[in-house]
């Protein structure tokens, strides 16, 4: 056997062995308890703050934003995780309450004193941004109601 063909051999084998582990991955995630412990890993492994069991799971100090700035930018934040719940609404209206219930879905760990107050604020950057359209404005005990601009 060529040294060409023993390459080839190990790149196969290292190929049998991977899909080996994604198949093994695969009946994993079949498990929906598995599989929201899988979503709280890639959370982790992205640099997102979220609960691991029972286990908060933070940043570095070093990767944590010191400005107010930074904190309306900081990548897997909560401005982009409400983006992507936003997204997922499609077609259809949400209110606050209704992102705070996929946020504890997904197992994003929302650290503000008042989750609903901090939600408003990223719901209002998402309409000035053009991201989400206000369609009623609350009143009393009715929630403000949004829908995705796009759909």
């Amino acid at each position: 056997m060529s040294s060409v063909d023993h390459f080839i051999e190990a790149e196969l084998q290292k190929a049998r062995d991977h899909q080996q582990k994604l198949e093994q991955l695969k009946k994993l995630a079949a498990d929906p308890e598995m599989f929201r412990l899988m979503k709280q890993l890639v959370a982790k492994v992205n640099g997102a703050a979220r609960v691991e069991g029972n286990a908060r799971i933070e940043k570095s100090p070093k990767e944590s934003p010191t400005t107010e700035h930074a904190i309306k930018s900081v990548p897997n934040g909560l401005t982009d995780e409400v983006t992507k719940i936003v997204q997922g609404f499609g077609t259809h209206r949400f209110s606050v309450s209704d992102i705070k219930t996929r946020l504890d879905q997904v197992g994003f760990e929302l650290r503000a004193k008042e989750p609903r107050t901090a939600l408003g604020s990223v719901m209002e950057r998402l309409r000035t941004r053009g991201v989400v359209k206000l369609v009623t404005k609350g009143k009393g005990g009715s929630p403000n109601v949004y829908e995705n601009v796009n759909k």
